[in-house]
C-alpha cells in the first residue's frame, strides 16, 4: 500500500513511524549521515579560558535584540558579564540594571575592546556594524558570537572569515534555529537518499505589512542620549528618522540592511546548504520591489530569487503583503510564515522551525521508517563551550558566508536588474561592474574595513 502522507509535531514526541520505530545508530548507519557531525573538528591554536574560570563577556548592541541575548547569557553559571556598550544610552541603562552593579558601561565599542579581562563579546548591533565590530574584535584576541544578518554585504563577510582565522578567534553566527531537533531530523533525512535525487529546494517566508509597513515620520532631531553619528558609522551622512533606528527596522533601508531575504533568510536557506553540503550560489536571478506597502522603506515587499547551483535549483520567496504560507500555511491569522520543500525523485519534505511532512511519489517509499527525532542543544552555550575547546562551532563564520552570499546575491540581481554570475574562487561577480559595486561598499570616514 503506498505511504500515506505523514506529519510529524515534535511535541507529539514521535508518535508516528512508517513501519515501526528505528534505531537511529542504524539509520544513520543507512544514510551514511556520519557526515553530520555539528561542528566542524578544525581546532584553533590559541589559548583557552580553563575550566574552572568564568568567560567574561561584553555586549556591544543593546536594542531589543541584544538586551534578550544579555538575559540568556547572564544566566549561565560559566558566565561572567563585565562590559556593554551601545550608542544610545537609555539601551545601556537599561542593560546594567540587568548585568548588575560589576559591569563597565561604554558608547564606544573600541573602549570595551581594550578590556584586556574581557574574553569574548556578543555583537547585536545594526547589520550595517556587524563586520567591523566583530573584525575589531577579533584583532583585539576577543572570541565572538554576532547576530544574523552576518554583513552589509558580501565582501564584508569574507573580511569576517579572513579576520577569524588570522586571528585565531572563534566566531560564531546567531542562526539559533540550526541548532534545533525538528532541523537536524530534516537533515538526516535528506542525506539519507531517502527522497531520491533532489533537484529542487524551495523556501519561503511571508507576513502581511499591508497597507503602512514601517509608516513615513518626518526626520527629526535624535532623541536625548542618542549618538546619531556613531550610530550612522560607516554609512553614507543621513538625518535622523525613527523608522530606521527603532524596532530593528534598519532592514528596510539599503545603507542598513538587506529587507527580509538579508534578514530572515539565513535562517531559512540555511536548512538547504547544510542538509545538502552546498557551497556558495554559482549564479542568482532575482524580481520584485515594493509593491502594495506604503511607506518610507526602500527594500522589496515581493521577492523571487532562484538559484543556480550545481544539478540543483534553490529558490526564495518573499511576499509581505500576503501571509499565506504555502503547504505551512497554518490557518487564516494574519502573521509570519515560513517554510522549506525538498523536492526528489522518491518523495518530497516540506518542514519549518518544528514540523515536517513527507509526500511521497507513489509508492517509492514504501518501507522509509522516519528516524526518532534527535535532541535540541543549546545553540548560545556553544558559543561558549568552544570559547574553552577552541572548537569551531557548528554556525562558524566560513559555514554561515556561503549562505550570505547567497542572501546578497539575491539582493544584487534585484537591484541592478539582471541575472549575476559568481565566481567564488575570485569572490567577484563575473563581468559585471555595476554588480561587483554591490559587493562591497565605500565607507565613511573614519571606518574602513
Amino acid at each position: 500500500m503506498p505511504m500515506k502522507r505523514c506529519s510529524q509535531h515534535l511535541r507529539e514526541r514521535e508518535k508516528m513511524s512508517m513501519n515501526g520505530r528505528v534505531n537511529r545508530r542504524e539509520f544513520l548507519k543507512r544514510s551514511g549521515a556520519a557526515a553530520l557531525a555539528l561542528s566542524s573538528p578544525l581546532f584553533l591554536r590559541d589559548k583557552a579560558v580553563g575550566a574552572n574560570e568564568r568567560v567574561q563577556l561584553g555586549f556591544i548592541g543593546l536594542g531589543g535584540r541584544g538586551t534578550s541575548l544579555l538575559r540568556t547569557f547572564k544566566n549561565y553559571e560559566d558566565v561572567a558579564v563585565r562590559a556593554l556598550c551601545d550608542v544610545y544610552e537609555p539601551n545601556v541603562n537599561r542593560a546594567a540594571k540587568i548585568a548588575g552593579p560589576q559591569c563597565k558601561t561604554y558608547s564606544d565599542f573600541r573602549k570595551l575592546l581594550e578590556q584586556k579581562e574581557i574574553d569574548a563579546v556578543v555583537v547585536a548591533s545594526t547589520a550595517h556594524w556587524h563586520a567591523l565590530h566583530t573584525i575589531n574584535a577579533c584583532k583585539a584576541a576577543k572570541d565572538v558570537y554576532v547576530e544574523k544578518p552576518m554583513s552589509h554585504n558580501i565582501a564584508e563577510g569574507e573580511a569576517m572569515v579572513k579576520a577569524a582565522r588570522e586571528n585565531k578567534r572563534v566566531v560564531q553566527i546567531g542562526t539559533q534555529i540550526h541548532a534545533g531537533s525538528n532541523y537536524k531530523r530534516v537533515v538526516e533525512i535528506v542525506r539519507s537518499g531517502a527522497l531520491g535525487k533532489i533537484s529542487v529546494a524551495r523556501t519561503w517566508m511571508t507576513c502581511n505589512e499591508f497597507p503602512n509597513g514601517i509608516g513615513k515620520p518626518e526626520n527629526s532631531e535624535p532623541p536625548a542620549g542618542l549618538d546619531w553619528d556613531m550610530w550612522l558609522g560607516p554609512a553614507p551622512i543621513s538625518p535622523y528618522n525613527s523608522a530606521k533606528f527603532f524596532g530593528g527596522q534598519f532592514r528596510y533601508f539599503w545603507d542598513y540592511g538587506g529587507g527580509w531575504l538579508a534578514g530572515m533568510a539565513p535562517h531559512i536557506l540555511d536548512l538547504v546548504f547544510w542538509a545538502m553540503g552546498l557551497g556558495a550560489p554559482l549564479a542568482a536571478a532575482s524580481s520584485g520591489g515594493r509593491y502594495v506597502v506604503d511607506d518610507i522603506a526602500e527594500t522589496p515587499d515581493t521577492q523571487e530569487v532562484i538559484y543556480d547551483l550545481p544539478n540543483l535549483t534553490v529558490t526564495w520567496s518573499n511576499m509581505s503583503g500576503c501571509s499565506y504560507g504555502y503547504e505551512l500555511r497554518g490557518g487564516s491569522d494574519i502573521k509570519r510564515r515560513l517554510g522549506i520543500m525538498f523536492h526528489g525523485t522518491n518523495g518530497t519534505l516540506v518542514a519549518d522551525y518544528s514540523t515536517l511532512e513527507i509526500l511521497p511519489e507513489g509508492t517509492r517509499m514504501k518501507g522509509f521508517e522516519l528516524p526518532p527525532p534527535p535532541p535540541a542543544t543549546d545553540h548560545y552555550h556553544e558559543f561558549i563551550d568552544s570559547v574553552r575547546s577552541r572548537k569551531l562551532t557548528s554556525c562558524d563564520v566560513a559555514y554561515a558566508q556561503k549562505i550570505n552570499i547567497a542572501c546578497h546575491l539575491g539582493n544584487i540581481s534585484l537591484r541592478v536588474g539582471h541575472k549575476v554570475h559568481w565566481d567564488d574562487k575570485t569572490k567577484r561577480i563575473v563581468s559585471d561592474e555595476e554588480a561587483n559595486r554591490l559587493v562591497g561598499r565605500t565607507y565613511r570616514s573614519p571606518w574602513r574595513l
